[in-house]
């Protein structure tokens, strides 16, 4: 007997709930590395069909109406798009299933924070109106913002989904990353009404679906990104080496001298290709660019150059070759005696000229690490660079902070071989386009394992290392100036929505509620 009830629950559930588990598929289809872009746009139709038209008919709105859909969406959506935590090679069980219940968790409190807010007005608005596609898009809007502003940058950030649209990319120059999600949300919401229209306006119904046919067609055809000259010869080496052989360095020395050696040869080699492009260059009177190797962060996961042995060892390499030095590695500060993750700068005399901790530690995962104060750009040759390690990619803030702080380019060095798969590479790299189209530099990502690519200062994508081994890459990182309108503004939008937003709902008017069944389209 007990069994079937149980059986009969769970039935009960999945008729009510199908739409959760539609919403979810069409969503994990649209992100990294699936890339299905354009599902994002009808993705949210089945979830906003069960809060408004389903669950929403309660008054007052009861708990079901939004917080068990946007918990079941959530743990489907994050089970799809970040089923990597479960999996992280360096964790223990524990961390691992910590690390997915902090990503439902933020991914729930977003989507109930929107549902809420949603249900909210649908007892305080006129009924169906064309207004209603910009309240959800608002409220879109509003909770992704709020939710990574208070969990350290970690949110949905449904507007990734478009980061190979031109289109999107010039809306971020304006909006930034959280516009381009309402944006996304805004078509959702548009069509939802749509939907729920009769006669001629379903004929807009299709008229739209062509405009969204249009545009992903002009997305897809984007050219790629033109070399761009002057700057600095950034000299990317990734040096794709096996989890196993990073792991085995933390207790064989001889592991570690023999990576350490490896990337001083990878790192030759790509001097030497950049040595080709300069004599290959057109004859001017330019003086020739400088030269920087990078390394991604934490390659051999050890503090080594503050080990006499890799220091010299880094001094002769550097004598022979005169070229800058731009590293990842942690760092103990002996005047705070605390560790750091952190960039280290070295000019071609082997001396350190800059010195970068990362501000924004990631919790728990970089418990060990103290943060950083300052995202002050490190300078070469006078160009000002701004550098980040990893998730600071993710969060639009340090990119911001850099380029307000006089940043002419950006750089951020990562270490993602600890997950499994291309989940979590493609998905990080998704956000580098996003960062050059808000801030107007050109990014550079390098990746341990990749994904390592080069980024114009609009956003379109330029030489690019997909695959998990070895590979360099040898480009010019020019130097922009200026502000985007992003920077000068358009990154207060949330506020402005949050204003429209209260103002809506203090004067709004109390009746039949948003696609209850006495509506202007019924």
């Amino acid at each position: 007997m007990r069994v079937a009830s149980t059986r009969s629950f769970i039935a009960s559930l999945g008729r009510q709930y199908w739409p959760v588990g539609l919403s979810a598929g069409l969503l994990i289809l649209s992100y990294p590395p699936v890339n299905l872009f354009w599902l994002s746009y009808v993705a949210f139709l089945p979830f906003l069909y069960l809060i408004f038209t389903r669950l929403g008919e309660k008054r007052p709105p009861s708990l079901g109406a939004f917080l068990l859909p946007a918990a079941g969406l959530a743990f489907l959506w994050v089970l799809g798009v970040g089923h990597f935590t479960l999996y992280i090679a360096t964790a223990s069980p524990v961390e691992r299933l910590g690390a997915f219940l902090a990503f439902w968790g933020v991914f729930t409190a977003e989507l109930a924070l929107f549902s809420l807010l949603a249900v909210l007005f649908r007892h305080r608005l006129e009924p169906i109106n064309w207004y209603l596609p910009l309240y959800l898009a608002g409220f879109w809007l509003l909770s992704e913002w709020l939710i990574a502003k208070v969990a350290f940058g970690l949110c949905s950030y449904l507007g990734v989904t478009q980061w190979r649209l031109p289109g999107a990319l010039a809306l971020a120059r304006w909006t930034g990353i959280h516009g381009v999600s309402a944006a996304v949300f805004l078509l959702n919401a548009l069509l939802f009404t749509l939907l729920k229209a009769k006669g001629a306006k379903r004929r807009g119904a299709a008229a739209l679906f062509l405009a969204i046919s249009l545009l992903v067609a002009t997305g897809l055809s984007a050219p790629p990104a033109q070399e761009a000259r002057g700057g600095v010869l950034l000299v990317m080496v990734q040096p794709g080496f096996a989890l196993e052989e990073y792991l085995a360095t933390y207790t064989d020395t001889g592991k570690q001298v023999q990576m350490f050696e490896a990337l001083l040869a990878q790192s030759a080699a790509g001097l030497e290709e950049a040595g080709r492009r300069l004599s290959a260059s057109p004859g001017d009177q330019a003086p020739e660019p400088e030269v920087i190797v990078a390394w991604p962060e934490t390659v051999l996961h050890e503090p080594i150059l503050q080990d006499y042995y890799y220091l010299e060892r880094l001094r002769q390499w550097q004598a022979e070759r005169r070229t800058w030095m731009l590293l990842g590695l942690p760092w103990y500060d002996y005047d705070s005696e605390k560790y750091y993750n952190a960039i280290a700068l070295y000019d071609p005399q082997s001396r350190l000229t800059g010195l970068y901790y990362k501000v924004k530690p990631i919790p728990v995962a970089e418990s060990w690490a103290a943060a950083g104060r300052s995202f002050a750009p490190l300078e070469v040759a006078g160009m000002s660079l701004g550098v980040g390690l990893c998730s600071e990619l993710i969060d639009p803030l340090p990119a911001m902070a850099m380029t307000a702080a006089g940043a002419q380019a950006l750089i951020f060095l990562s270490s993602l071989d600890h997950l499994p798969g291309r989940t979590a590479p493609a998905l990080h790299a998704a956000f580098a386009p996003f960062r050059a189209a808000e801030s107007g530099r050109s990014v550079a990502l390098l990746g341990s394992t990749g994904i390592t690519m080069m980024v114009a200062p609009d956003g379109t994508v330029g030489p690019t290392l997909t695959t998990r081994g070895e590979g360099l890459i040898v480009a010019f990182l020019p130097p922009a100036t200026g502000k985007t309108p992003y920077m000068a503004g358009g990154r207060h939008l949330p506020l402005l929505a949050l204003l429209a937003l209260t103002a809506a709902f203090i004067f709004g008017r109390r009746k039949v509620g948003i696609l209850g069944r006495r509506t202007l389209m019924d």
